[in-house]
């Protein structure tokens, strides 16, 4: 599979961008509300798209409000503008979406976290996965979640457990929900996924009071 700026972008098929409606319908007759973590093998705000995928997944998440729906990017940087091509902009926070950014170092945490929280969004999270090195993390007070991993893989590199413990420490310092992973390598689940003995599940109260 290529990565990156012009390889050939491929849609998901109609069947598989049609299941959100059956787990919103699920999670409707539960009383419940389930998490969606959408694009986990792409960037939904990557610009080498048609900005109609971007206008049609937001139709999606209008249509299945039982559904609180991840989105995870590394182009912070065009998010604002891409909502604005779909005059978006002024409909945030959206109540059924949680934004995140990736920041696996300082600098992209630097970068990246600024101008995410540029966007409203009912929960702002961080996913330093992989963790390549120590993070701490500008205007924390304003994230409601961070996702701690190692890489993984066969030329994974390494993870300090220091730097996951910093980052647990900032999330119990500022009341941020914290949530551990992996501790990556070749064979990931190995070293289960205790961190001083425990094992952080964490998710947020989101900034319209609901614990998830």
């Amino acid at each position: 599979m290529q990565w990156g700026s012009g390889a050939k972008r491929i849609r998901t098929s109609i069947t598989n961008r049609k299941q959100p409606y059956k787990w919103n319908k699920a999670a409707a007759a539960l009383g419940e509300r389930h998490r969606v973590f959408s694009s986990s093998m792409s960037d939904i705000f990557d610009t080498d798209v048609p900005i109609e995928w971007l206008s049609d997944l937001l139709h999606t998440i209008d249509e299945t409000p039982h559904l609180d729906w991840l989105l995870l990017t590394k182009r912070t940087n065009v998010i604002q503008k891409r909502l604005r091509e779909l005059g978006e902009l002024s409909r945030w926070p959206r109540p059924n979406i949680w934004l995140g950014v990736t920041t696996e170092n300082q600098r992209r945490a630097d970068e990246r976290i600024p101008l995410l929280l540029e966007v409203p969004a009912v929960v702002h999270f961080l996913s330093a996965e992989p963790l390549l090195g120590p993070i701490r993390v500008p205007r924390i007070s304003e994230i409601d979640w961070i996702i701690v991993g190692a890489e993984s893989g066969s030329s994974a590199r390494l993870m300090d457990t220091d730097w996951a413990r910093s980052l647990r420490d900032q999330c119990l310092e500022s009341d941020s929900a914290y949530f551990f992973k992996q501790y990556g390598g070749r064979n990931p689940k190995t070293a289960g996924r205790l961190l001083d003995g425990v094992e952080w599940n964490q998710f947020p109260v989101s900034k319209r009071g609901l614990i998830r």
